[in-house]
Formats: structure tokens, C-alpha cells, sequence
């Protein structure tokens, strides 16, 4: 007998809200206003080729492990996962906060895989591998993604990475800006707001990337129409030692 999972994650309606543009525009360039151009400049060739860079490194960073915070209403869930971004497949547990207990995740590029935790997942790479393996498949509600928040991070986890670097040119050419420096835990990193989609109302850009000066990706905000909040995935440890299962709702994608 499965275990019981909130519906809110087996219907992936964690958070009602318009559907956001096809991630597959350009890889994850999507529109949104925000930016302020008062403070950001167009991007210069290097930092062009850093920017262009970033999906490369993040495609050989893997095993790796993200933090990923969604907002939901009124609350936030949290997802901390372990992917592999060369078979595009994730596994994780997550939280959402005042609702109900932690469980478990797993998604790929055609869909997500949502279980009850049976008992507290190690919060290590090995740990949220054996987690997943453990859950049994009758346990796994797998479904296709939704325009949901909590699928478009997902989604988006798995668009970051690319087997070869993005057109640095056509970057600059697309609006890309350099809003800012900053330390994240003790390292600096360039933070750039993303190329503007031919499809962009606003001339501004959803995404803002921390990429630092080698062309590592540190962290991803996506800001999404319908909450003042951003999606936020972080890259927080790279070549972990742990190997993503496969899908554990079964064979193929759901």
C-alpha cells in the first residue's frame, strides 16, 4: 500500500500561476521585467565568454548537488538534490514550510517523480542516492510536468547545462548585462542578468546568473510572474562521489 502524498505535488499544483514562457526559447532564456538598467551595462567579450562558458562547466560539474528554494503561496518549499546534468537525471528530498512531511523527488527531462520519505534522508550526496534507491516503486507518484513553479525549477535544473558553450556574440548581441560583483561565501562572482528573447515585451531579462571568473555557474534566480519571490537554484558542491539512480518510479521517463 503506497504511502500518502500531498496532492498539492502529485497534481504539481504547488503554486496557481500563469504559465511561464517555453523554457525551450533559447536553453533557459525566458523574459521578465526587472532589470534595472540605471545599474547594469552590456556585457564585455570576456565577460561574454564567461557567461557563454557557464553551462559547459556546470554540464562537467556533475555529480552534483543543488539547493533549490520555490516559492508556494505563502511558504517555500525547499528541494535538496543530487544530478547528474550529463543524463539529465536528479533525485532529492524537499520541504515546504508548515506543510505537511518532508518526501522525496525525482525528475529527468520528461518528468517528476514525487514519493512519501519513509524515514530522514542522509543530506549527503551518497545519502540522497540510497534514498532513492530504497523507495520502492509503488511508493514513486510519477506525472508530466505542469507550468507549476515547482516543475519550472525543476525544468530549469535540467536546461542549465549543455555538452558544448553558449554563442558568446550572439550573448552580448541579445541583451545580456552586467549588473554587479559579489562574494558568495568567501568567492567572487560576476552577477549578469540573461540575454532578452526576441519575444520579451519589457527589453529585460528573467534570469540572473553568479558566474565567476573561470565560467562556473554558482547560482540561478528566475524571477516568475505572479509572486514577488525568485526561484533560486544553487550549485553548492561539484564532482560529488555518488552515482544518480535511475528513474526509480520505473523504467523510462513517466
Amino acid at each position: 500500500m503506497p504511502l500518502s502524498v500531498p496532492s498539492a505535488l502529485r497534481s504539481g499544483r504547488v503554486h496557481s500561476a500563469a504559465a511561464l514562457a517555453a523554457l525551450a526559447a533559447a536553453g533557459v532564456l525566458l523574459a521578465l521585467p526587472g532589470t534595472d538598467a540605471a545599474t547594469s551595462r552590456p556585457v564585455t567579450g570576456d565577460e561574454a565568454t564567461r557567461l557563454a562558458l557557464s553551462r559547459l562547466t556546470t554540464y562537467e560539474a556533475g555529480p552534483a548537488i543543488v539547493d533549490i528554494t520555490v516559492p508556494t503561496g505563502d511558504a517555500v518549499t525547499r528541494i535538496h538534490g543530487l544530478v547528474d546534468f550529463r543524463i539529465r537525471r536528479a533525485v532529492g528530498t524537499y520541504t515546504t514550510d508548515g506543510v505537511g512531511a518532508p518526501g522525496m523527488l525525482a525528475w529527468d527531462q520528461g518528468g517528476v517523480g514525487v514519493a512519501p520519505a519513509r524515514r530522514p534522508a542522509t543530506p549527503t550526496a551518497a545519502g540522497l542516492a540510497r534514498a532513492a534507491e530504497e523507495t520502492t516503486p509503488p511508493d514513486w507518484s510519477p506525472r508530466a510536468y505542469t507550468t507549476d513553479l515547482l516543475d519550472t525549477a525543476l525544468r530549469l535544473t535540467m536546461a542549465v547545462a549543455a555538452d558544448r558553450p553558449d554563442n558568446a556574440q550572439l550573448l552580448a548581441q541579445s541583451g545580456a548585462r552586467w549588473l554587479r560583483d559579489e562574494d558568495l561565501e568567501g568567492h567572487r562572482y560576476g552577477v549578469f542578468s540573461g540575454p532578452v528573447p526576441r519575444t520579451a515585451s519589457t527589453g529585460d531579462s528573467h534570469l540572473t546568473y553568479w558566474v565567476d571568473a573561470d565560467g562556473d555557474l554558482r547560482r540561478l534566480q528566475l524571477r516568475a510572474p505572479g509572486t514577488d519571490r525568485p526561484i533560486t537554484v544553487e550549485l553548492t558542491a561539484r564532482h560529488v562521489d555518488a552515482r544518480v539512480p535511475q528513474a526509480p518510479w520505473g523504467t523510462g521517463t513517466p
